[in-house]
C-alpha cells in the first residue's frame, strides 16, 4: 500500500464488504513532553507547562532533533475501517473519522501529526445522502451530479441574520445591496445554470475570501471566522456583499444573472454552461476560481466520475468531461462533454465478453475482436503491434456457389498498418436454430478475397464444443460459414442485429459488402464529433430537493447560530 502514498483507499466487493484505509508513507515522530516544573506549596504557584506544540504545516530546521523521523508507519498503524455498522463509508478530503457517520474511529487514537485533513462541507452531504438508506445504482449516479451547495445553508442564514443587525448599512447602501439580499433569502440552495442566487453567492463568497488572507487564508480560516462572530468578521461580510453587488452591476449591468451564463466549461472552441461549483462545496465540483472575459471558466473538477454496481454481473457506467485526450484534433478530446451537460453517462465494460462486444477497434500483436451480430471471434496474429477492426454485412461481396447458403453473417477484419503479414483465427458458433446439430459437419468456413469467388479454408475443423467451427487463414478476405442449402433450417433468418449502442460505443458495421477504404495513418477513422446523444446513453434523476434546507449543522465545526 506504500506504493499508494497519497490516496484514501475504498474497498468494495460483490459480497457486501467494504473497507476504508487512511493511506499514508511518513515518518514515525516521537514528541517529548515538556519537563515539569517543581511544585511549590504557595498559593497560586507556578501552573504547569502547556504540552509542547508543534506547527506541522511550517518548515522545520533538519537539526531539530524535536519531531525528527524515526522509521516510516506501517501499514497496519494507519486507521482504516472495515464494514461499518452504517453500510458505508466515503472520502470526500475528509478525516478518517468522517468516513462514515457513527465511526468507531476517533481523532484521540492517533497522533494529531498523522492527520491534519479538516471535514468538508462536501462530505457532510455525502453522509447526509447515505444515511437515508439504502441507495440504487440509480440514485448513486445521481449523487456524482448533485448540486446542493451545503455550505450556503449554514452561510446564507448567517449573512441574513448580520444584514438585519446592521440594518442601517443595509439601508444607506446602494439599493443592490438589497436586492442581492432577497436573491439569497429565496434561493433553494442549488448551483444549477438557472440560479440566479447562485451567482451572487459566489460573489460574495469570492469577495470575502479576497479581504484579508494574510488573517483568513483558507475557507477553513473564514469558516471558524465566521463560527466565533465577532463584529469584524461581520463587518466584513456585509461589505463583502455591497462590493459584490457593485461587481455585477459594473461586470453585468444587472444584479440578477443565472449561474450558467457566467460559469462556463471550455473545451477548444467549444464554451458551454455549466452547473456545480468549488463555491460552498457541492459534491460535484467544477471551478470558480479563475475570472476571464466576463465569466468563470471550470479549469478544474471532477476529472473522473464511475458507478459501479457489484453483482455476478457487475454494471458500470464513467464520464470523463475533460475528455480522456489533450489533442484537439481527436474524436475523444471532447466528446464526453455532451454526457456532462446532459447529465449522463456511458457505459463502462469489465467483462471480456462485454468488450469483445462492443470494442471498435484493438490494438496489439493478437488483437481480437467479436464481429456484431455474430456468436465468434476474429484474431489477428502479427510480429508487429497492428490497429485492427472487423466490419460485416448481410450481403455477400460475391455471389455464393451454386447449391450453398450462409449460415452466418459477411465477416471482413481490415488492419494498418498493411505492410505487415497477418494471419487470421475465425471462430464462428452456429445456432441450432439456424442448423441441426446433425449437419453441422457438412457447414465450412468460406473465404472471398477482393470480391471473387468463395473459396473453402482447408483449415476448417470442429472443436469438442458443439455448433462451433473453427479455421485459420493466411491470407485476407471476407469470412461466412458456407454449407448445403438443404441443411438450413427453413425460415432461419441471418440478419446483424447489435446491441444497443451508447455515445462511445458505435457500431462497426458497414453498410454493403466492402468496407471503406482506411487512410494507412489511421484506423480507425474519426467519427463526426459532437454527434447527438444517443437515446440509450443512461440518464440519471435529478439530484433530491427534500433535503436542501435541512440544516448540516450536527457535527460541523462552524456554527452560525
Amino acid at each position: 500500500m506504500h506504493q499508494l502514498p497519497c490516496f484514501h483507499v475504498v474497498y468494495a466487493d460483490r459480497e457486501g464488504n467494504i473497507f476504508y484505509l487512511y493511506n499514508a508513507k511518513t515518518g514515525q515522530r516521537f514528541v517529548p513532553l515538556p519537563s515539569p516544573l517543581p511544585e511549590t506549596e504557595e498559593e497560586g504557584g507556578t501552573p504547569p507547562p502547556p504540552p509542547l506544540h508543534i506547527d506541522w504545516s511550517a518548515p522545520r530546521a533538519g537539526e531539530d532533533p524535536v519531531g525528527a523521523w524515526e522509521g516510516i508507519v506501517p501499514v497496519e498503524a494507519l486507521p482504516a475501517i472495515e464494514n461499518p455498522a452504517t453500510g458505508y463509508i466515503q472520502a470526500c478530503g475528509n478525516p478518517p473519522w468522517g468516513v462514515s457517520s457513527a465511526s468507531p474511529l476517533r481523532p484521540t487514537h492517533w497522533p494529531s501529526w498523522l492527520v491534519t485533513d479538516p471535514d468538508t462541507y462536501r462530505a457532510k452531504r455525502v453522509r447526509q445522502l447515505l444515511d437515508m438508506g439504502r441507495r440504487s445504482f440509480r440514485d448513486s449516479q445521481s449523487m456524482v451530479y448533485d448540486v446542493l451547495v451545503p455550505f450556503a445553508l449554514e452561510a446564507v442564514p448567517w449573512l441574513l441574520n448580520v444584514a438585519e443587525e446592521r440594518e442601517a448599512f443595509v439601508t444607506a447602501a446602494h439599493p443592490d445591496l438589497s436586492a442581492g439580499l432577497e436573491l439569497l433569502r429565496h434561493w433553494d440552495f442549488v448551483a444549477e445554470k438557472d440560479a440566479e442566487a447562485m451567482t451572487f453567492f459566489h460573489a460574495w463568497w469570492t469577495t470575502l475570501s479576497a479581504m484579508e488572507p494574510a488573517l483568513f487564508p483558507n475557507a477553513p480560516a473564514l469558516y471558524a471566522a465566521m463560527g466565533e462572530g465577532s463584529a469584524r468578521i461581520k463587518n466584513m461580510a456585509i461589505e463583502a456583499a455591497a462590493e459584490a453587488a457593485r461587481t455585477l452591476r459594473n461586470e453585468f449591468s444587472r444584479i440578477t444573472v443565472p449561474w450558467g451564463d457566467i460559469h462556463v466549461i471550455r473545451r477548444g472552441k467549444r464554451e458551454e454552461p455549466v452547473f456545480g461549483a468549488s463555491t460552498g462545496e457541492p459534491i460535484f465540483v467544477a471551478s470558480d476560481t479563475v475570472y476571464d472575459r466576463g465569466v468563470w471558466p471550470a479549469t478544474y473538477g471532477v476529472g473522473f466520475a464511475m458507478v459501479i454496481q457489484f453483482d455476478k454481473r457487475p454494471q458500470a457506467v464513467s464520464v470523463v468531461p475533460f475528455g480522456a485526450s489533450e489533442d484537439a484534433e481527436s474524436p475523444h478530446f471532447d466528446d464526453q462533454l455532451d454526457l456532462l451537460i446532459d447529465r449522463r453517462f456511458k457505459h463502462a465494460r469489465f467483462l471480456d465478453s462485454d468488450v469483445y462486444a462492443n470494442a471498435r477497434s484493438a490494438l496489439g500483436r493478437f488483437p481480437t475482436l467479436r464481429p456484431k451480430g455474430m456468436d465468434g471471434l476474429i484474431t489477428l496474429r502479427a510480429p508487429y503491434v497492428i490497429a485492427a477492426r472487423v466490419y460485416t454485412s448481410a450481403e455477400a461481396p460475391a455471389p455464393l456457389p451454386e447449391g450453398l447458403a450462409t449460415f452466418s453473417i459477411y465477416v471482413g477484419p481490415e488492419y494498418v498498418p498493411r505492410a505487415v503479414p497477418v494471419e487470421v483465427h475465425i471462430e464462428v458458433a452456429i445456432p441450432e436454430t439456424v442448423c441441426a446439430p446433425d449437419d453441422m459437419d457438412q457447414l465450412g468456413i468460406h473465404v472471398c478475397r477482393n470480391g471473387s469467388e468463395w473459396e473453402p479454408l482447408e483449415t476448417t475443423r470442429f472443436p469438442e464444443r458443439p455448433h462451433v467451427l473453427l479455421a485459420d487463414d493466411a491470407g485476407m478476405g471476407v469470412y461466412a460459414v458456407l454449407g448445403p442449402e438443404t441443411c438450413r433450417r427453413a425460415g432461419a433468418a441471418i440478419d446483424i442485429k447489435p446491441p444497443p449502442e451508447t455515445e462511445q460505443e458505435q457500431p462497426s458495421a458497414q453498410p454493403g459488402p466492402r468496407a471503406p477504404e482506411l487512410p494507412e495513418a489511421e484506423m480507425p477513422p474519426p467519427r463526426e464529433k459532437h454527434s447527438p446523444m444517443p437515446p440509450d446513453a443512461p440518464l440519471v434523476p435529478r439530484p433530491e430537493r427534500a433535503l436542501q434546507r435541512r440544516s448540516l449543522r450536527e457535527g460541523f465545526p462552524l456554527n452560525l447560530d
